[in-house]
């Protein structure tokens, strides 16, 4: 297993350190190699383990990831997705501003290549393969409480929401937030 990158910031005695992982297109992030970089990390001191990719958890601050809960003792995990990224360049770009001409062509030429088809950062397309049949089954008044589909489904319809509140934001250029009950 190798991290795709890392991340040291120091400052006075004070040094942070998190491996990266990430993901492009439809690659998903798969438990077992999440939990071998969760021991990596610890076995080598650092704070946390940082994801990208384009799975958008429902919630802010969620992992879209279910690992053991013992890996998570001593290490942080923390997930980004490509949505948000984008959506932070822009709002910090356009409706901010950057003061560093060229730490703002950076961030420009960063918000370009995301924005490019190819470059793997994908919108939201799909609700998942089981929103089909659950649509038909409450259309139909089949749908049981008891359907292992649901939770599946509700995740994707938040995620749809969270995504939807990413990119109303980012064109309003203010924080917009989906509020559960």
């Amino acid at each position: 297993y190798y991290p795709d990158g890392l991340i040291r910031v120091a400052r006075g005695s004070r040094t942070w350190t998190a491996l990266i992982e990430v993901k492009t297109g439809n690659n998903e992030l798969r438990p077992e190699q999440l939990e071998c970089y969760l021991d990596i990390a610890r076995e080598h001191g650092s704070d946390a383990l940082i994801t990208i990719s384009n799975e958008i958890p429902s919630i802010a601050g969620q992992h879209p990831t279910k690992v053991d809960k013992r890996k998570l003792r001593k290490v942080e995990m923390y997930h980004w997705s490509w949505t948000y990224i984008l959506s932070t360049a822009v709002m910090q770009k356009e409706h901010k501003g950057v003061s560093d001409p060229e730490q703002a062509w950076i961030l420009g030429e960063l918000i370009r290549y995301l924005e490019h088809p190819r470059s793997g950062a994908l919108e939201l397309e799909d609700m998942g393969t089981s929103w089909v049949p659950v649509r038909q089954a409450v259309t139909a008044g089949t749908l049981r409480s008891t359907d292992k589909t649901i939770p599946q489904v509700t995740a994707r319809f938040d995620a749809l929401l969270r995504y939807t509140a990413l990119r109303l934001g980012r064109q309003l250029g203010t924080d917009v937030v989906h509020v559960l009950s």
